[in-house]
């Protein structure tokens, strides 16, 4: 599925910064809230129980405490594994939010009483419940972009983890002071009501352009809890990527647990001094938050500068497996610094390090899941995120006891670094021993015949991404097998344009013949994007044989769509050649191919041309008058001549004839028709005319008439609606943003109106009428692949009906 075409150039100074286009924002900012609050609420509680534990039972007991933290949080996987089978996300996040928001009340009701019972319902409400919202959350985010949108939104929305770690780290350092941090509690229950609304609102949104496949029937079977754990074994059994991950995960957490110990231990030896600060009066626990909560501003800070402007584009250039190798690597090179000084600045050092490379890691992390089917990739989260990720922490809070235990004071240091270090050097052997996996594993999925078509386009899109090896060659085998449909070839057609692959010319010059449309039309895509490319200005050959291909197809061609494309290329072109193919086509063609010859003439900057161009001034066809103006229009002599002629013709009693000049003004960019056509709307009662007047207000940088061409598409049924579209489609992209942006919304909106409609029929049962009009959405939002899915099923209506 292709979303709509856009590039850099399109983008506001905003956008550019963030490193997302304008149809991604809204999908951003509600992944991106929600993520804020459930992690500023786990920060929040996470250090409360740091900081009291700390100061109630020391830092050397801090092992126990993860230990425990782990086996609520294993237990709580489990109860979550085994209800998620049964209900809905969204039900058991609101769930786990009201019960952990009562759990809460019922602490603070039993503070004055108990204060370890305190410490353990907060500990409680952290490990077992609010902890359980990441796993929920990430599956929901992982389906709101594409593997190829995931590049770059993932680190945008895990930045709100940062920003999160920012205001908790305020909170502490101004609270602090105040009030005691039992009390924090109430700032909890507070964040926890406000994502109620939030996940209700977070349910109705989806990627960015809805297949047709959310029509299809969910599978009602519920599994049993022995079942849910025999399918994951027998799922990680068939992946070794998943296996891979798990193992990565395991001896990550482990690694965090050791950084986590000696960054709190160090916290406490720091803030050990300020006993006769103002939080420290309230008690020792505020003097540790304090502390906490200020290295928790700073590191937050370094990181966010990191994540917002860089962290996107590593990922893009590096690729995913690329991007999780970062993180083992930069805490290697920590080691060095806690093996030559284990003190407060290069713990705090490690500390930050593994704060930074943590998020690009964890981003990759994330988009890895797209390697598996939705399905599986969920199941997958559960268990790892759910499961390895505590025995992580359990295993390192483990060994740390036996550090404690078996190893003397003078050497304990020197032997967590060591353990420290040997965890990384396996992690770092695993990931690296991932790449090769992570990429055999995508093309086995591509290649097969067994997985459904949305799968394989999923896994093109993988494909795609930064960082793969010999990947081409994969591609040139899919699009040469007969077996495969053409949904899965245009994607990969696209797919090849993207990644560049020049040599992959005579495959598609072989689709310049295919029998289907869609087919032809991918294959000249591509060498459009090769042309822009300047690819053949460098290669004669290719150039000749890109030539003779394309006009041999002209004169057989019998769409007049790929016909304009065909001619818009050789004209490109350039040469001899194309100028004969030209004028050939001046002689024997009419109607909108020659005009569009006459227009092509513009690409010519030989005085010359005029000759032949002064003759279609006159004409009786409009289009042919447009076209001759446009390619003038580069002449200087003739401004004079074509501003006349506009005049002349915008007075026609004919109304083609009046759009014609509409049109051509915005054409050649003449500016000093502006108040003249805005004038001309308001009087002018044609429909059509109107439309040209406003499509090229919007090439002189007007879209005051923006809501009068919506009415008209937002409409599947209106007579110029489609022509519409393809006088938009040739406006230059930088002059159409805000017209893009309501198109997408408009036509976003109309889908999941349908949607709502028709909700859980299948695709085949939808009304012909819902059919058009979903078709037609998908045609404004150029996602050709829904397109060619819903024309197969409307034929196939059409069949049965003439039976």
């Amino acid at each position: 599925m292709e979303n709509t075409n856009k590039n850099t150039q399109n983008l506001s100074f905003f956008d550019r910064i963030l490193n997302i286009y304008p149809h991604e924002r809204s999908r951003v900012m509600i992944c991106w809230t929600v993520r804020f609050i459930y992690r500023m609420a786990f920060i929040l509680a996470w250090t409360m129980i740091l900081s009291i534990f700390t100061a109630r039972f020391h830092a050397d007991k801090l092992p126990f405490l993860f230990v425990t933290h782990a086996l609520l949080f294993i237990l709580g996987s489990l109860v979550h594994m085994h209800l998620i089978q049964k209900y809905r996300n969204d039900k058991l996040i609101i769930s786990i939010v009201v019960s952990a928001v009562f759990a809460l009340i019922f602490a603070l009701i039993l503070l004055p009483y108990s204060f370890n019972l305190y410490l353990l319902l907060l500990l409680f409400v952290e490990s077992f419940l609010i902890i359980q919202l990441t796993v929920f959350f990430d599956t929901f985010t992982e389906r709101f972009f594409t593997p190829l949108e995931s590049q770059r939104t993932f680190p945008l929305v895990e930045s709100a983890d940062t920003i999160a770690g920012i205001m908790s780290g305020l909170i502490f350092i101004y609270f602090s002071v105040i009030m005691p941090i039992t009390y924090f509690a109430w700032i909890l229950i507070g964040l926890l009501c406000a994502l109620i609304p939030l996940v209700i609102h977070f349910k109705s949104f989806t990627k960015s352009v809805p297949g047709i496949k959310l029509l299809h029937i969910e599978n009602p079977n519920k599994k049993t809890f022995t079942n849910n754990i025999k399918n994951k074994v027998r799922l990680f059994n068939q992946h070794s990527f998943a296996k891979n991950l798990m193992f990565i995960i395991l001896f990550q957490y482990a690694f965090l647990i050791f950084v986590e110990y000696i960054y709190t231990g160090a916290v406490v030896n720091f803030s050990s001094h300020k006993e006769l600060l103002p939080e420290a009066t309230i008690g020792m626990e505020n003097a540790f938050a304090h502390t906490f909560g200020l290295l928790q501003l700073v590191f937050s800070c370094v990181t966010l500068l990191m994540q917002m402007f860089i962290g996107s584009r590593l990922i893009s250039w590096l690729g995913i497996i690329g991007s999780m190798v970062l993180y083992p690597v930069v805490m290697l090179m920590s080691m060095v610094g806690l093996v030559l000084r284990f003190e407060f600045f290069t713990i705090a050092l490690t500390k930050i390090n593994s704060e930074i490379t943590s998020v690009l890691s964890r981003n990759s992390y994330q988009a890895s899941y797209y390697a598996f089917r939705e399905e599986e990739s969920e199941e997958f989260r559960q268990f790892i995120d759910g499961m390895m990720r505590p025995l992580g922490t359990m295993c390192g809070a483990i060994l740390l006891i036996c550090v404690q235990l078996f190893v003397s004071e003078k050497f304990s240091n020197l032997t967590i670094t060591s353990v420290m270090l040997s965890l990384m050097v396996i992690d770092l052997v695993i990931v690296i021993s991932s790449h090769k996996i992570y990429t055999k594993n995508s093309i086995s999925a591509l290649l097969s015949n067994d997985e459904e078509i949305d799968e394989r386009i999923k896994f093109v899109e993988i494909l795609t991404q930064k960082g793969h090896s010999d990947i081409a060659q994969v591609f040139l085998k899919c699009l040469t097998d007969s077996d495969n449909p053409p949904l899965l070839k245009i994607k990969i057609l696209h797919a090849i344009a993207k990644i560049k692959y020049f040599d992959a010319i005579p495959e598609v010059i072989a689709f310049l013949s295919h029998p289907q449309k869609e087919m032809r039309l991918a294959a000249i895509e591509v060498i459009r994007n090769f042309q822009k490319l300047e690819y053949f200005d460098k290669n004669e050959f290719s150039k000749i044989k890109i030539f003779e291909t394309l006009k041999s197809m002209f004169w057989r061609e019998g769409t007049e769509e790929i016909r304009l494309k065909i001619l818009d290329i050789i004209s490109k072109l350039g040469g001899q050649d194309s100028i004969k193919f030209i004028l050939e086509i001046l002689q024997n063609e009419k109607g909108a191919v020659l005009a569009e010859a006459v227009r092509s003439l513009r690409h010519f900057h030989d005085i010359s041309l005029c000759e032949i161009l002064e003759d279609y001034l006159s004409s009786e066809d409009p289009r042919l008058v447009l076209s001759a103006i446009i390619s003038l229009s580069q002449f200087p002599k003739y401004k004079s001549l074509i501003k006349k002629t506009i005049v002349s013709t915008l007075k026609s009693d004919k109304e083609i004839f009046r759009a014609a000049a509409a049109y051509a003004i915005g054409e050649i960019r003449e500016i000093d028709f502006k108040d003249k056509l805005k004038s001309l709307f308001e009087r002018e009662e044609d429909e059509w005319v109107k439309a040209n007047i406003a499509v090229s207000m919007l090439k002189l940088r007007d879209d005051s008439k923006i809501q009068y061409l919506m009415e008209i598409l937002k409409d599947h049924k209106h007579v110029f609606s489609h022509k519409l579209i393809y006088l938009i489609n040739e406006i230059p992209k930088d002059y159409r943003i805000e017209l893009d942006k309501f198109i997408y919304g408009a036509a976003l909106h109309k889908i999941y109106t349908i949607f709502k409609r028709v909700s859980g029929l299948k695709i085949s049962n939808m009304s012909h009428e819902d059919l058009k009009e979903l078709r037609y959405c998908y045609y404004l939002l150029n996602s050709t692949s829904d397109v060619l899915q819903i024309d197969a099923i409307l034929n196939k209506i059409t069949k049965i009906t003439n039976v």
